[in-house]
């Protein structure tokens, strides 16, 4: 049995099929592009959302004060200093699972060193870091916890594990905090990034 709306009795006869449902083959047609048209419009506002709405996107900017005081604060075992870095800015993108990570980072002698790594997160595949990696490592894999940490396992170019990285943002999404542990199970750094 057709389910009909109501028509109205003024209206004539080529207009009594907008009124009815989607059983006639002239609105069959136009129900299908309806629900076509609002599928991809769907689509495209997600895609266009996960691309902004992941709180690690952004640029992000080394503070040497604040990392100075998160590290005083951090817990043993740690090194007895933390490795140098005067200078750092970070750019990530996610999207979906996938993310893409570029560096720029330096001790305030010579020029600044540039690195970089697109990978999926929870993915077993080891990815390269194209560049100059700080720390030695050549290889990441990525481990995402939940939406505001995530950690990379590397490797070094003998194939060793070289250390963990964690990153975590702040409750505000305002600023990260990246935690660095050498092999040997020490805390090598601790810097914090305010977001641009």
């Amino acid at each position: 049995m057709r389910h009909m709306l109501p028509v109205p009795p003024h209206a004539s006869a080529n207009n009594r099929w907008r009124a009815g449902s989607c059983t006639g083959s002239r609105s069959l047609g136009c129900c299908w592009a309806i629900a076509l048209f609002a599928v991809i419009a769907a689509a495209s506002h997600l895609a266009a959302q996960s691309a902004t709405t992941d709180p690690f996107n952004g640029t992000w900017r080394l503070s040497v004060a604040k990392s100075n005081a998160a590290w005083q604060a951090h817990p043993q075992p740690k090194r007895p200093a933390p490795e140098p870095l005067s200078h750092g800015v970070i750019t990530i993108k996610v999207t979906g699972s996938a993310m893409d990570y570029q560096v720029e980072h330096g001790t305030g002698t010579g020029q600044p060193r540039k690195a970089s790594v697109a990978a999926s997160f929870n993915d077993a595949t080891w990815q390269a870091m194209q560049g100059a990696p700080e720390g030695g490592f050549s290889t990441a894999t990525l481990v995402k916890i939940n939406e505001r940490q995530h950690y990379w396992v590397t490797r070094g170019a003998d194939g060793n594990f070289a250390g963990l990285m964690l990153r975590r943002l702040a409750d505000d999404g305002r600023s990260l905090t990246a935690v660095g542990i050498g092999p040997d199970g020490y805390v090598q750094y601790v810097r914090v990034f305010d977001k641009q």
